[in-house]
């Protein structure tokens, strides 16, 4: 009897085309279709439905690739998707991948192994070897989903935050206050062009309102580095108001960077807001409670989650569902760690030159 992989390989197809074919997902070009059903025809296959929903049905188990589970960020998105499929009967086995490439692809393999019902990937450093990944998994009728990360192709599902929209947001709000020189809190790979990590994307939203505003040359950027979470903010603070002493506002690219970034200032004698402003990234619930409150471009990290989770269950329960294509929008929460830039500055215009 034949199977998908016979047909595959005399079509000259993936094992992931054939199955996209076989529940008519309008992906799939004309011409292709046309030339796997004459395969299909000829070798007489005929898929075993009740064999891949009873596989389903028996695993209720799915997978979630996060780079790591320990930063807030990752353990509420986490929280979100086990709740939302712990409701409908889902357990999750949680990947940690350290945003390295092998242990996502070792990871994979045992996914495959064990047979989950699905999977939720929020991507490694490599976003070419995500998507291979990810395809492995769909040809093993696995449905997929990003979370967090764009992937590489679009066509891929995917839920994630409008981060470059949350940069120019941020980067608005300093400069409408009057801030002119803006410290920038970020990582070596946030500066690579080449990438789409969120932090490169806020780093684009931030940098496309300099521009606008004709401020590029006095919002500093710290020397490429691979520091993380909290020991970003304390040590690149420090650097930046070293090198920079006229900045009055700092921009972190996460929470837990502009909390080291506050600590800083406290280690230097320097107020917050009163002589140095801080601005996060993410809204995690620490940042509500840092004394002052950190105002924060808060972005829905539980509902990312659970409109991810949301869309693998129905995948799983109907493979011929449609792709997701979702970009949550992102807000600004202003507390108490940003005011206007302290006494001697020159104001800006909030209007573009």
């Amino acid at each position: 009897m034949a199977s998908i992989r016979d047909v595959a390989e005399k079509a000259g197809v993936s094992t992931a085309t054939v199955s996209r074919v076989l529940n008519k997902d309008e992906r799939v070009k004309e011409e292709t279709r046309a030339k796997i059903q004459a395969v299909i025809d000829e070798l007489g296959y005929r898929p075993n439905r009740l064999a891949t929903s009873l596989r389903r049905q028996d695993s209720n188990l799915v997978a979630l690739f996060l780079e790591n589970q320990k930063s807030p960020f990752a353990t509420m998105l986490y929280a979100s998707i086990e709740k939302t499929l712990h409701e409908e009967g889902f357990k999750v086995l949680s990947c940690c991948t350290r945003g390295e490439a092998e242990r996502e692809r070792k990871y994979t393999q045992t996914m495959i192994e064990m047979q989950v019902a699905g999977a939720i990937v929020r991507p490694s450093n490599s976003a070419a070897e995500t998507l291979k990944n990810v395809k492995r998994l769909q040809a093993n009728d696995i449905p997929t989903v990003y979370v967090d990360i764009l992937p590489g192709r679009r066509s891929e599902s995917f839920v994630v935050c409008d981060n470059t929209e949350g940069g120019r947001i941020g980067m608005r709000y300093l400069v409408a206050l009057g801030h002119k020189h803006i410290g920038v809190l970020a990582t070596k790979a946030d500066h690579d062009p080449r990438r789409e990590s969120v932090g490169n994307l806020r780093m684009r939203g931030l940098l496309e309102v300099a521009r606008e505003y004709q401020i590029e040359k006095s919002v500093y950027l710290p020397e490429p580095n691979e520091r993380k979470r909290y020991d970003l903010g304390y040590a690149t603070a420090n650097e930046l108001l070293d090198q920079n002493p006229e900045i009055t506002a700092l921009f972190a690219i996460t929470d837990t960077a502009a909390i080291g970034a506050m600590h800083a200032c406290f280690d230097r004698g320097l107020r917050v807001p009163e002589d140095v402003s801080i601005l996060g990234y993410d809204g995690i619930p620490i940042s509500s409670i840092t004394s002052p409150q950190l105002s924060t471009i808060q972005q829905p990290i539980a509902e990312m989650g659970a409109s991810a989770a949301r869309y693998i269950i129905e995948k799983i329960r109907n493979p011929s569902s449609k792709r997701l294509h979702e970009t949550k929008p992102v807000e600004l929460k202003q507390r108490r760690s940003v005011s206007h830039p302290r006494k001697g500055s020159l104001p800006l215009s909030t209007s573009a030159a």
